[in-house]
């Protein structure tokens, strides 16, 4: 199983003094189903948490499992701070484009009204916003988060036909809809894969799982054939790039560690000019 550090690498490692100064909105509150502002505060940008989850060569049962205990659980979302956005996308390989892909969910976590709860908009007041609304806000987001999750079970055999992970990546960065834009005061990025690129711009297949020996970034990107692909591929997060982690599935193809594709991330990373860090699996099979 990957370590239990969700609560550090994703929500916490930001200090409690950004919250802090956080004022309830009347907007997000009242917005009772999440469905005209999806429980965010219209007229201020928080924090936005992407999450790419790559199902491009099947998904295990082990695999939804240690997905749904590690990042996609109600306990976990309340860790982030209430107004702050989650957008999840599933890049499955099969029919829809990089470009065309669509997160399965996407709204900011409503006020969850606990009192134990470390911030205080999840507080109830006096004269403010009723202790059983925000309950129950909260349990229409847990519904809309276990609707997503489900899309994730029962994807054993099934395997796509390319793998666009930088491509989805780059897309996050530019396509408004999924507004994950500087805009924002901070922004996380989860990836959670086996990081085998397969697709027409990078094709990592024939080098890291057939001769066991990932091409180098360097390599890759200095031989002339791939210069525009590498220009074209590059996201443009602009001068406030978020943070970058990456859950490495590397059992099936990387049980070693020893074949160079986490070198080629962080040489991409690098040169995208993104801070990144990494988990792997500690038991395979």
């Amino acid at each position: 199983m990957i370590k239990r550090i969700l609560f550090l690498i994703l929500f916490v490692s930001l200090s409690d003094d950004i919250f802090a100064d956080r004022d309830s909105d009347h907007e997000a509150d009242t917005d009772r189903f999440g469905t005209k502002y999806g429980w965010c505060a219209p007229s201020k940008k928080y924090g936005h948490h992407a999450i790419i989850v790559d199902t491009t060569e099947g998904f295990s049962e082990a695999q939804y499992s240690l997905l749904q205990n590690q990042i996609l659980n109600d306990a976990s979302m309340t860790d982030i701070p209430p107004y702050d956005k989650i957008t999840i996308i599933n890049i499955t390989g099969k029919d829809v484009q990089a470009t065309e892909t669509e997160p399965i969910f996407s709204k900011c976590r409503p006020r969850s009204g606990q009192e134990k709860s470390k911030f205080e908009l999840d507080h109830s007041t006096f004269f403010g916003m009723p202790e059983s609304m925000m309950k129950q806000m909260m349990a229409f987001f847990n519904d809309g988060l276990a609707n997503a999750r489900a899309e994730f079970s029962g994807l054993q055999d099934s395997a796509g036909n390319y793998s666009q992970i930088m491509e989805q990546i780059k897309e996050l960065s530019r396509i408004k809809e999924i507004d994950f834009s500087s805009e924002y005061e901070y922004r996380k990025l989860i990836i959670f894969s086996d990081l085998m690129q397969f697709s027409k711009n990078v094709n990592l297949i024939s080098s890291c799982r057939d001769r066991k020996k990932c091409i180098t970034w360097d390599n890759f990107k200095n031989d002339p054939s791939n210069r525009m692909k590498v220009r074209n591929m590059m996201p443009r997060f602009g001068q406030n790039p978020p943070e970058v982690f990456v859950y490495y599935l590397q059992c099936k193809h990387d049980k070693n560690l020893d074949i160079g594709l986490l070198e080629f991330w962080d040489g991409y990373f690098t040169d995208a000019g993104i801070d990144w860090d990494y988990d792997i699996e500690t038991s395979c099979n």
